[in-house]
């Protein structure tokens, strides 16, 4: 049985997330952290706004009161003196990341056994930072990504990731999964959907973990690129290709889809 930590961040994608892997690994000793919001938020595009409003009005509503993510102890503060005992006392065996708010310092990395592990929601070194499948969706045909099944370019995905360093995006690749896009939905929905593939194979490396597996990571070929938020330029580029950002009803129909 592992001590393990997950760091995520308030949303609905991370809410997802969490109900794909936490019943998967109920078997070991969880805690969860959650940081308040990814990064700085100021001066966003009108849509990714009301978007944000969007999820913030979902995670309080009834459909949304059984989230882990409000039993979630809040640490916006983690690399501060008090954040690290928070973390330490628990003694972690291995961190999971999925969507966590805040860039990891060294002694947090430091303090696991067997590291830190990223879920990182778009395809290294490719897309590296914020919103990786928006920028995955708006340079479609425009980079070829490297599937399983040769070169594909309508592909997003997730990367697993290791941490050791304060750097972005940069940790050893300990898989890659690749999702091809669904051109006709939204963004939003695109990221729901590639956790539902991304989520197992985190779960996967846990469970090589508790098998005494090592995780052989393979450190990136080259830097990629570094994306932030979208400006509203890039907003209106994206919807210029034939994408939409998001829709009222997107969750409930991917459940309805996933789940049927």
């Amino acid at each position: 049985m592992l001590n393990i930590i997950v760091l995520t961040n308030m949303d609905v994608s991370a809410h997802f997330a969490l109900n794909l892997l936490l019943p998967a690994i109920n078997n070991h000793n969880v805690h969860i952290f959650k940081s308040s919001k990814v990064g700085g938020t100021k001066n966003l595009p009108k849509e990714l706004v009301e978007l944000g409003q969007f999820e913030s009005r979902l995670l309080q509503s009834s459909d949304f009161k059984s989230s882990p993510l409000h039993s979630a102890t809040l640490l916006d503060n983690i690399n501060t003196p008090e954040g690290f005992e928070q973390v330490s006392k628990l003694k972690p065996d291995v961190i999971l990341s999925i969507r966590f708010g805040k860039i990891l310092k060294s002694p947090i990395i430091k303090l696991p056994k067997f590291g830190v592990l990223n879920l990182h929601s778009g395809l290294l070194p490719e897309f590296k930072g914020v919103m990786a499948t928006f920028w995955g969706m708006l340079n479609t045909n425009e980079k070829q990504v490297e599937s399983k099944v040769g070169l594909k370019k309508d592909l997003i995905g997730a990367t697993i990731h290791s941490i050791d360093d304060a750097s972005i995006d940069t940790g050893k690749i300990i898989s890659r999964i690749p999702v091809e896009i669904e051109r006709s939905r939204s963004y939003w929905w695109n990221v729901l959907n590639v956790y539902t593939y991304s989520v197992p194979e985190l779960v996967k490396a846990v469970q090589s973990i508790e098998d005494g597996r090592k995780l052989n990571g393979s450190p990136q070929k080259d830097e990629g690129d570094y994306f932030s938020y979208p400006t509203e330029e890039s907003m209106l580029a994206f919807h210029k290709k034939g994408f939409k950002l998001f829709e009222p009803s997107d969750l409930s129909d991917f459940l309805n889809e996933t789940l049927s």
